[in-house]
């Protein structure tokens, strides 16, 4: 296994697919990976990421290095298909694999994209609207006439003096809570709240992922815990989970399931995996975990749906607050105009 590997993924997923066909295509007619990767790496119309890691799985062989060893080191593959393909590639079924991830559809939509980006429309509204009222205090300034009573000119003074310090603050507990996701094991967890409970759904997913696509290839649970101690060394949560697990079965002889349900898994999910592979079946676990992630992924979806909601309805609250200072301001100015 590698020691560690980049968790920056740089390529995306279409082009990841397009990759993963064209080797699998050479490997089943006879090709070995390293002459395929030299052979891509060759090709005109390629975009960049897919050369690049096809250079760098031919050129890992002169290093006495496997294929897939040298496409990780290039950061542009997600750890859990390093980690398939690495166990398929030591155990001769590297074209299966290849196949498997093409055919897998794993794309979960992540917090940005499935809840803040159907927003952003809305938070520029709010965004434009506050610069408005805080640049209101220089236009009321210069009409001439007293405005101090004017509540477009107090909540604009009150933006100037807190709106940078709020913004500071308000990412300065964002970078907190994510910082927290990914490393928090303990009970400092709970102070993450809907976050936490989001976090372990996604670390779940991940997981069974992983889990599915190693078992298919005949991987033991002991290697599906090594491999994500290895490739998720930067996401201390998984890591530090796995490698309590792994302790668990090796030196108290645990069952996995209830292992499972200790932190790599949500414990209802665990019990529900322990249900779906009857009498412990080993041929059961890959649809298993199939299974089990598409549950995790539609429990994630709703409450994605449902948190998109609330902050859509919570920009929408205080666009109209906002323009309800510059509303009632035009009337402060028209009524002193009058008068």
């Amino acid at each position: 296994m590698l020691a560690s590997i980049r968790r920056a993924v740089s390529m995306p997923r279409d082009e990841r697919i397009m990759l993963y066909t064209m080797l699998a295509a050479q490997l089943r007619a006879g090709v070995v990976a390293s002459r395929a990767c030299a052979a891509l790496e060759g090709l005109d119309g390629l975009d960049r990421g897919t050369r690049q890691a096809a250079r760098a799985g031919a050129q890992a062989e002169m290093a006495g290095r496997t294929v897939i060893e040298g496409m990780a080191d290039t950061g542009l593959l997600p750890p859990d298909e390093v980690g398939v393909l690495l166990v398929a590639e030591q155990n001769s079924r590297l074209t299966e694999a290849l196949g498997n991830l093409v055919d897998r559809d794993s794309d979960t939509q992540g917090f940005a994209v499935s809840v803040l980006a159907p927003n952003v429309y809305y938070g520029v509204i709010l965004g434009v609207v506050t610069l408005f009222v805080w640049g209101a205090e220089g236009f009321l300034g210069d009409l001439g006439f007293d405005q101090s009573e004017n509540p477009l000119l107090r909540m604009s003074t009150t933006l100037q003096a807190w709106l940078v310090p709020g913004l500071a603050m308000f990412s300065v507990i964002v970078g907190i809570g994510w910082h927290g996701m990914r490393s928090w094991t303990g009970p400092a967890r709970r102070l993450l709240g809907i976050f936490d409970t989001q976090a372990r759904l996604q670390a779940g997913i991940v997981f069974t992922d992983l889990a599915e696509l190693m078992s298919l290839h005949g991987a033991a649970n002991t290697a599906i815990l090594e491999t994500v101690i290895d490739i998720y060394r930067g996401d201390r949560y998984l890591h530090h989970h796995a490698a309590r697990a792994l302790r668990s079965i090796r030196d108290e002889g645990a069952g996995w399931e209830p292992t499972l349900g200790r932190g790599l898994l949500m414990p209802a999910h665990a019990d529900l995996l322990q249900g779906l592979v009857p009498g412990g079946a080993r041929c059961s676990y890959p649809g298993a975990y199939r299974a089990l992630g598409a549950i995790q992924r539609q429990i994630l979806k709703r409450r994605f749906r449902s948190m998109r909601t609330i902050l859509q309805i919570a920009l929408l609250g205080l666009t109209v607050w906002m323009m309800g200072f510059l509303i009632d301001g035009m009337y402060s100015i028209y009524d002193s105009v009058q008068f």
